[in-house]
C-alpha cells in the first residue's frame, strides 16, 4: 500500500508531487486494511471436548499509519504537522454533524479509488530523529465501525415490475404448467468480495412491493402496503432505515420474514414484484463494489 496516494479530512499523504520539493507527508507502513476484527458467539460443552459454534462476523477494523512529516525547513515541518494535527482529531462535542468519522480514501494510477469511513483511535504521536530538525516521525491509528471498504465509483440500476412469463395475454399454444420464467429481471454486479450494502427506492403506484434477490430466494424484503402514483420510499440497508418521501417510518409495514438485501460478491440476480397490475412502478437501486480485504 506503500505505492497508493492517502487522503483523509483533507491532508494528503504519499502525494509523489510533493517529494521533489523535499517537503511533504510520506508513509513508511499502513496496517489494518487486510485484516479486520473477527468476532465469534461460542458455548462452552460442559463435561465434553469442543463447544457449540456460532456463526461468525466481521467487527470493526483498526487501521494504523506510520511514516515521516518532511519540511523545507523547521517551520514548514511545523505548519505541516499543524494541519496534520487539525485533520486527525475527535470533535469537542460529538453531535449528529461531527462525529469524528471522516473518509479515508486511497488510489494509485490505472486503479479505482477506494475509501472507509474512519475516525481516530489514538490521537497521533510524533518523534523526532536527534538532529535532524525538518523532519518527524508519526504513528496514528484510525477505527472503522463498519469495516466495509468500498469503491468512490456509484453503481445504479432501475427495475421495473416483474411478471411471470405464461401469464395471459400470450402467445399460444404453450405447455400447461410451464415455467417460462420472468420479465424484467436484471443481473447486478459487485465487483468486490464482501456484501454491498445499497439504496433502493421503490417508485409506486404499487402494492405489496417485493425485492427478491434470487442468488438466496428466501432473500427478500416485502412491504404490506400501497403506494400510489408520486409516492416512494428509500430504503438505506446501511442504516438500517426505510423512509417514505414524506418522513414517516415505513418498516412498521416490512413483513417478519423480511431481510435486508445485499449485493453478494459477483452477479446478483434481482426481482422486483407488486401484487397489482401497474406496469409503471420500478425500483432504483445505487450501490458501491463493496471489500472486506484489500491486500496488497
Amino acid at each position: 500500500m506503500l505505492s497508493y496516494k492517502f487522503t483523509y479530512n483533507g491532508v494528503t499523504i504519499n502525494d509523489s508531487s510533493q517529494f521533489p520539493n523535499r517537503r511533504g507527508v510520506s508513509l513508511s507502513d499502513v496496517t489494518g486494511l487486510s485484516s479486520p476484527e473477527v468476532k465469534h458467539r461460542e458455548d462452552d460443552l460442559l463435561g465434553q471436548h469442543g463447544i457449540v459454534d456460532f456463526f461468525s462476523f466481521v467487527g470493526k477494523r483498526l487501521i494504523t499509519m506510520q511514516g515521516l512529516i518532511v519540511g523545507t525547513d523547521e517551520n514548514d515541518m511545523f505548519t505541516l504537522m499543524e494541519e496534520f494535527t487539525e485533520a486527525f482529531r475527535l470533535p469537542a462535542i460529538p453531535d449528529s454533524t461531527d462525529d469524528g468519522y471522516h473518509t479515508l480514501s486511497w488510489t494509485k494510477s490505472g486503479e479505482s479509488t477506494k475509501q472507509i469511513q474512519a475516525k481516530v483511535h489514538r490521537l497521533p504521536r510524533f518523534m523526532k530523529t536527534r538532529g535532524v530538525h525538518r523532519m518527524r516521525r508519526f504513528l496514528v491509528e484510525l477505527r472503522c465501525g463498519n469495516p466495509r471498504i468500498v469503491s468512490s465509483d456509484i453503481d445504479t440500476e432501475d427495475i421495473y415490475k416483474s411478471s411471470r412469463l405464461g401469464s395471459l395475454p400470450m402467445a399460444l399454444p404453450a405447455a400447461i404448467g410451464a415455467d417460462l420464467g420472468w420479465t424484467n429481471e436484471e443481473t447486478l454486479v459487485n465487483d468486490g468480495n464482501f456484501g454491498a450494502q445499497p439504496t433502493i427506492t421503490i417508485h409506486g403506484p404499487c402494492e405489496n412491493p417485493k425485492i427478491i434477490n434470487l442468488n438466496k430466494p428466501d432473500w427478500y424484503q416485502l412491504f404490506e402496503l400501497t403506494l400510489v402514483a408520486g409516492e416512494s420510499i428509500v430504503i438505506d440497508v446501511l442504516n438500517g432505515t426505510a423512509t417514505k418521501d414524506d418522513g414517516s417510518n415505513m418498516l412498521i409495514y416490512e413483513s417478519d420474514d423480511s431481510r435486508w438485501i445485499e449485493l453478494l460478491p459477483g452477479n446478483n440476480l434481482i426481482r422486483y414484484e407488486t401484487a397489482d397490475n401497474s406496469p409503471t412502478s420500478y425500483i432504483e437501486i445505487v450501490w458501491r463494489d463493496t471489500w472486506m480485504s484489500t491486500p496488497r
